[in-house]
């Protein structure tokens, strides 16, 4: 081999490994995009669910407020009333898996019930009319109890007592 064939056979590797180089740092500035986008997506998915289950709490408060008569319940020393739930997902397997959590916190301070007039006073259930509105906070939560939220959403409802209809809406846009 004479000298002009291995200092072309020389070129040749150092131009391979700088091609391979600069494939490899364009790669790698590839993955490293992908895994912030990754997170992004996550993040996005995570707060659309704790939307859900602040919209799932709200379900299950008036539907609890719509059937009970007598909820929440309340002493005259209690303004507040709250309760919280843990929401599991059935995966394929058939194993429960932790989903999130949501509570919802019920103000029932602006509200108070009515005797109606011409009833038995010695009977008490339908004949007491609620009066005022209720002040409900419902909250979603996504990631363990004693953790750190991934995602957190709050709404905050003024209802009539009385029909249970929503007088004003607060998306509060947590987490």
């Amino acid at each position: 081999m004479n000298l002009a064939t291995q200092k072309r056979r020389g070129s040749l590797i150092i131009a391979a490994l700088l091609l391979f180089s600069l494939l490899l740092a364009l790669g790698l500035g590839l993955m490293s995009s992908q895994s912030g986008r990754m997170r992004a997506a996550q993040a996005q998915i995570d707060a659309l669910q704790a939307r859900q289950l602040a919209l799932s709490a709200w379900a299950d408060a008036k539907a609890k407020l719509g059937k009970d008569l007598f909820f929440p319940p309340s002493t005259d020393a209690q303004g507040h009333f709250s309760y919280s739930e843990d929401v599991y997902d059935q995966d394929a397997s058939g194993d429960p898996e932790f989903y999130g959590t949501y509570t919802v916190v019920i103000d029932t301070s602006y509200a108070g019930f009515e005797r109606d007039a011409g009833t038995n006073v010695t009977i008490d259930s339908l004949a007491n009319l609620p009066l005022g509105f209720y002040l409900i906070t419902c909250t979603g939560k996504i990631g363990l109890r004693g953790e750190p939220a991934r995602a957190e959403r709050t709404f905050q409802m003024e209802v009539d007592a009385r029909t249970l209809e929503v007088i004003r809406f607060h998306d509060m846009e947590s987490l």
